[in-house]
């Protein structure tokens, strides 16, 4: 039987495609809920279609590359041990992906995918209170203050998974040592 590439894989759908998703369903229902409950049923629309095909990944990927370059950029911004530790971290970090097993490489996947879901979604859903919260008005508050809210839930959330992701990485780095160290 032949080997068929799969295009999204559950790291994919967890990192990119459903973050991308949940902000874009909670922007029409925050924004435009008739555009999600005032269609019938037995109609076709081009729009679920071109927002679940289209929109969904190209906003999760957009919202995955913005959380890495706005901490990319704080991270640069540090002292130049810092950057000099990175950049070694980076190397080991590149050195065990090359050398781990898949099952390795698939469990450090997956740790990046969650905490990718959890800062791009507390990234979209930041962005839509703050956008509730200036074009409704100081009056409609509480919408904004949930979307604000479920953010930082998913800031925390985030945190741990990065420190889950920070120790696998720590023990494969101990287990696949570059050579020469």
């Amino acid at each position: 039987m032949p080997d068929v590439p799969t295009y999204f894989n559950k790291v994919d759908f967890y990192g990119i495609l459903l973050p991308g998703y949940f902000v874009i369903v909670v922007s029409l229902l925050l924004f435009r809920p008739d555009t999600l409950f005032g269609q019938q049923s037995s109609s076709f629309s081009l729009l679920p279609t071109v927002v679940f095909v289209v929109a969904g990944p190209v906003l999760g990927l957009a919202l995955q590359q913005t959380q890495r370059m706005v901490l990319g950029n704080l991270w640069g911004r540090r002292s130049a041990t810092k950057k000099k530790g990175y950049k070694s971290f980076m190397s080991e970090y590149h050195h065990v992906r090359l050398k781990s097993t898949v099952a390795e490489r698939t469990e450090l996947e997956q740790t990046e995918a969650i905490y990718d879901f959890n800062i791009s979604s507390a990234l979209g859903l930041i962005s839509l209170g703050l956008s509730y919260l200036y074009f409704r008005g100081i009056g409609s508050y509480v919408p904004a203050l949930l979307m604000l809210c479920a953010g930082g839930l998913l800031i925390v959330e985030g945190y741990f998974a990065w420190k889950t992701y920070g120790y696998i990485i720590r023990e494969l780095i101990g287990q696949y040592p570059v050579a020469g160290e």
